[in-house]
């Protein structure tokens, strides 16, 4: 309809006082290609009718009656539904059962169907979804990897290094390392914020939690991304390294110092 409406169809030429009728609705997210369709041909002084305001829409579903018709003229062995959800395609092989179809198949998305004269079977289970493609590789739009990925793009990252001992005593300021957050001169100092949240939060940890490296880490990093969010309204994704100095390392730290 497009090359028909441009002048470019080899075959057909439409023209001041001709009628164009487009019987099908416009499916979400085709309305802009549609509308300069459209236009096109009302510059052209052709007549354009369509559902909205006409009646002329006409279903591309057959109904029950003609499913039936078709059932009885070809007489299948096997039926499978393929379009629609769940409840669509289960009562859809309950249906051809009761036009006589012997072998009427159940598939979901992604089941591999082998056709055979001794009946329908799934043999196999395939991926399928929206995919991203990433050097070479098909990466599942809603997957862990892309999920990081969007994270990071929208809310940034944040690194905290912590040194203690054994006892969860802090042997130096926590280094804090910001990507990606809002810049803003006048504003306060994430980062000093963010060391602040971290020495915070270590300090007040009981000794039963301070000692553990898990418990110790995630309280910092549940400390650093609420003093964040609450400064620049975004939830950066942290990740905080601990590094316990054992006795022996703390002695000869503290001689290093002095």
């Amino acid at each position: 309809m497009t090359r028909i409406a441009q002048g470019n169809h080899a075959h057909i030429a439409l023209g001041a006082g001709d009628t164009v009728i487009f019987s099908a609705k416009i499916i979400p997210g085709n309305e802009k290609t549609l509308a300069a369709l459209h236009n096109l041909l009302v510059s052209s002084d052709v007549e354009v009718l369509t559902e909205r305001d006409h009646f002329v829409h006409v279903s591309g579903h057959p109904g029950r009656g003609e499913l039936v018709r078709m059932y009885q003229w070809i007489r299948p062995e096997i039926s499978v539904p393929v379009h629609g959800e769940d409840v669509h395609l289960i009562r859809h092989a309950e249906f051809a059962r009761q036009q006589g179809v012997p072998r009427p198949a159940q598939v979901r998305n992604g089941d591999a169907l082998r056709l055979a004269p001794d009946g329908p079977e799934v043999v196999d289970k395939i991926d399928v979804g929206r995919f991203a493609a990433d050097e070479g590789s098909l990466l599942p739009l809603d997957g862990d990897i892309l999920r990081a990925r969007r994270q990071l793009m929208f809310n940034g990252h944040a690194s905290v290094a912590l040194v203690v001992d054994e006892a969860g005593i802090l042997w130096t300021e926590p280094r804090v390392s910001l990507r990606g957050l809002p810049h803003d001169p006048a504003a306060q100092n994430y980062a000093a914020a963010a060391i602040d949240a971290a020495s915070a939060a270590a300090k007040a940890l009981p000794r039963a939690k301070v000692v553990d490296d898990a418990e110790l880490e995630n309280a910092v990093r549940l400390a650093v991304r609420r003093r964040l969010r609450a400064l620049c309204g975004k939830r950066p994704v942290t990740d905080v390294e601990i590094i316990r100095l054992s006795r022996a390392e703390r002695n000869e730290t503290a001689q290093v110092g002095e």
